[in-house]
């Protein structure tokens, strides 16, 4: 991924450099001023995809992101992937965040050959509250775990890592 461009080519969100770059800022100033913070990583999962839609489904995801975030969370696109960064944003704000990007998702969309297809993507939330113990790392690393349950579950699933306490 090319560090000179900061927006991914052609779905126009920032690309994984950029976009550590700013979770690494939002990280510091979570830490002095301890404010929740949640991250978001979506995946497409291209075997319900026909190859020709692959792309296309990867613009819809950007479109998505583009249009229905708030100017200060931060979406970014690694390949088949997207990170959404959401700054001072509780476990249940990026819920319905999530949900609602799932259920855009679930509308049908006009793939290349002209025929109606539906994008497969699952979600991987993680949190946290804000303070001295929030990393990057550990961000990344639980948002990418609960990614990988999520896509476990099937298309179109949400999983929550780690889970909320009762």
């Amino acid at each position: 991924m090319s560090q000179q461009h900061p927006i991914t080519e052609p779905t126009g969100v920032y690309n994984k450099f950029v976009f550590n770059v700013l979770l690494q800022h939002e990280i510091s100033r979570t830490r002095r001023y301890p404010t929740p913070v949640s991250l978001l990583h979506l995946t497409l999962i291209p075997e319900y995809l026909q190859s020709e839609n692959l792309e296309r489904a990867r613009q819809v995801v950007a479109y998505i992101l583009n249009r229905f975030l708030r100017n200060a969370d931060v979406p970014a696109q690694d390949k088949d992937e997207f990170f959404v960064l959401l700054p001072q944003t509780d476990l249940t704000g990026a819920r319905c965040v999530a949900s609602r990007i799932l259920s855009r998702l679930e509308d049908s969309q006009i793939g290349a050959n002209g025929l109606p297809f539906k994008v497969s993507a699952c979600v991987g939330l993680t949190w946290h509250v804000g303070g001295d113990s929030l990393t990057a790392e550990k961000l990344l690393q639980n948002a990418q775990l609960a990614a990988q349950m999520a896509r476990q579950n099937g298309p179109n699933s949400l999983v929550i890592y780690p889970e909320p306490p009762s």
